[in-house]
């Protein structure tokens, strides 16, 4: 319906994020994502826990349903 969302979080030994809160699923905003995908590197630990903290730290939607999909 043209209110999906997304965000990328990446975590080592910390986490990091493409946007400060979810946003739009816009065609532009989809070509940021994969542009920030492109430039991680690996690095660090693997700190699972900072990610999934990261992941569940916004507010929660309750028009929405959340999906955290670690890769």
């Amino acid at each position: 319906d043209g209110r999906d969302t997304f965000q990328l979080i990446n975590f080592s030994d910390r986490a990091k994020q493409l946007g400060r809160w979810p946003i739009p699923a816009t065609r532009e905003n989809v070509r940021r994502g994969l542009d920030y995908l492109d430039s991680l590197r690996s690095e660090g630990g693997t700190m699972m826990i900072e990610g999934i903290k990261s992941a569940l730290d916004f507010p929660h939607d309750p028009d929405r349903l959340r999906f955290v999909c670690f890769l």
